[in-house]
């Protein structure tokens, strides 16, 4: 029966299942419930004003509040830290009039643990000694980075590639985060943690909350020996953005001329 009624609210409602199993649990489904999505890859900010344009009554004031106040927990939020980016899945969340921000949040925080909980990661991946906190953020790199899902397991290989090496990431989407939260200008000379041109690891968060495709590549990277990639100046056969990945150097300098040369924001070679 509870199987029957969670598959009638996923397609009733178009909700994740686990966003399903918290509406049943609360005992209100029906006309009145409004859904709000969240896209792959929003920034925290972004989630308060989706959720603010969804249902108004939520405030992003209060939803800064709510998680401010340590009312929303999630165990992947590491010890001394209140900041919950890249910690609330993105998906359709369906809310009854009844219901809090808080408990809108906490869905959406139980719904990422609940998928890094479900994840197995691969030994080479779990030999980098990586904790949970440290799986999501490599996620959101990867869900910013992926010309198209296809391709984020390779991104991901890079990431790890690079970590295993000691080399910087080099992933301007990290400092362009920063620029973004700050206010401030990108600055690829910086010694921000954010830098990742510069230094060397993963940047201190997640840098938007990323999708399930995003966490599956993190966790199964592909096999590969790539240490950079770069916009290709083709798209795949569906017309998706698509990259060049390399293990040589030269290579990439040429791949990453040709992508200048043809307008699409590499920057100077």
């Amino acid at each position: 029966y509870i199987r029957k009624t969670v598959a009638w609210i996923i397609a009733a409602t178009h909700s994740s299942a686990d966003t399903a199993l918290a509406v049943l649990a609360r005992g209100s489904i029906g006309p009145e419930i409004t859904k709000v999505t969240i896209p792959e890859g929003f920034r925290s900010g972004q989630i308060r004003q989706r959720i603010h344009d969804a249902i108004p009554r939520f405030t992003t004031a209060g939803i800064a509040e709510a998680l401010a106040s340590g009312a929303v927990k999630s165990p992947l939020m590491p010890v001394g830290s209140d900041d919950y980016e890249g910690l609330l899945f993105p998906a359709t969340y369906s809310v009854t009039p009844d219901d809090s921000v808080t408990v809108l949040l906490q869905d959406m925080a139980d719904a990422m643990t609940a998928r890094v909980k479900r994840l197995q990661v691969d030994a080479d991946v779990a030999a980098l000694g990586l904790d949970d906190h440290q799986l999501v953020i490599v996620a959101s790199l990867v869900q910013a980075e992926a010309g198209n899902p296809d391709e984020a397991p390779k991104i991901a290989r890079v990431i790890y590639n690079r970590l295993a090496a000691g080399e910087p990431l080099g992933i301007d989407a990290t400092s362009r985060y920063l620029s973004i939260t700050t206010g401030d200008p990108v600055d690829f000379e910086s010694d921000s943690p954010f830098n990742t041109r510069r230094r060397p690891g993963l940047p201190p968060t997640p840098i938007g909350a990323p999708g399930q495709f995003a966490l599956d590549a993190a966790a199964h990277p592909a096999t590969g020996d790539w240490m950079w990639y770069v916009r290709s100046t083709q798209n795949d056969a569906r017309g998706r953005p698509q990259h060049v990945f390399t293990a040589s150097a030269e290579e990439f300098a040429r791949a990453k001329q040709a992508c200048h040369d043809a307008g699409l924001g590499c920057g100077a070679p």
